[in-house]
């Protein structure tokens, strides 16, 4: 049914024919079936996947943003589900919670600036490289007391990356945040009285 070369729709979007596999039997006795190496042409993932899975769509294109328009996974890993003693599953949170605070900015104006490296869209790579982030080892042993944080390690930035995170404590956030806050009403403050010709000098 399907031919090398051509390409087909399929429920996850349209594929090219790489090359088949022929079932056959494996040195353990067990039978492999059929496959395809296919080629997403959207992202140019290519993967090996059983030939009937084609038909009904239970393929996956690794590379494809399925998180909040820009996350996508980046490997065939496996995510645990609801299994917070597992690190995976917990720095799967910890990435789909920041691309959350970034990309979902009808929620948190704030962030309306922010942006995430690029090369953290992809989880596998932010999975690779989180444990270089300062802090890295209390957050993992303490989940619930260290949040990543982009503001603190070299001052108020606008992105999240492996260069300006750090992890910090809940009240050290809380804390950095009060005093930006704060400093940036002083500003204004500031800027009104003196664009309405008042004087700051006693």
């Amino acid at each position: 049914m399907y031919e090398i070369g051509k390409t087909y729709e399929t429920p996850k979007g349209l594929i090219k024919i790489l090359a088949k596999v022929k079932g056959h039997v494996l040195p353990n006795g067990k039978y492999r079936r059929t496959r395809c190496i296919i080629q997403f042409v959207e992202t140019g993932t290519v993967v090996s996947v059983q030939t009937k899975h084609l038909k009904n769509g239970n393929i996956k294109d690794y590379m494809k943003p399925s998180v909040y328009g820009v996350g996508f996974i980046g490997s065939p890993i496996k995510i645990p589900d609801r299994n917070p003693s597992n690190i995976i599953h917990r720095i799967y949170k910890l990435w789909s919670h920041m691309l959350e605070r970034v990309y979902r900015i009808q929620d948190r104006p704030t962030y309306k600036e922010c942006t995430v490296d690029p090369r953290w869209h992809n989880f596998t790579t932010f999975l690779n490289t989180i444990s270089d982030v300062e802090g890295y080892e209390k957050w993992e042993q303490n989940p619930g007391v260290y949040q990543l944080d982009k503001d603190i390690k070299k001052g108020p930035c606008k992105i999240y990356s492996r260069d300006y995170c750090k992890f910090v404590t809940a009240s050290e956030n809380s804390l950095d945040a009060n005093k930006r806050r704060w400093s940036k009403r002083s500003e204004l403050a500031l800027t009104k009285e003196t664009t309405s010709g008042g004087s700051t000098e006693q």
